[in-house]
């Protein structure tokens, strides 16, 4: 999703390929299990800041979205 980008100015459901939809809508809905739910349970994810942290697992990744949406609501 675009830097910004609330569920109001997100792109249509439909409107990008149905992997990148189904990040967009999980990001959207400020909803951490759906974000969770698009990695496999061994997924590695690179935090996008400089010298961030690898979150490793699903668990990991869920609880990453979490902290995310508390702050940034």
């Amino acid at each position: 999703a675009a830097q910004g980008a609330t569920p109001e100015t997100a792109p249509p459901a439909g409107a990008l390929p149905a992997p990148l939809d189904a990040v967009v809508a999980a990001w959207a809905a400020h909803d951490p299990d759906a974000i969770a739910a698009l990695y496999a349970d061994d997924a590695a994810l690179a935090e996008a800041v400089i010298d961030g942290p690898v979150l490793a697992g699903r668990a990991a990744i869920r609880e990453w979205a979490t902290a995310n949406f508390a702050g940034f609501p």
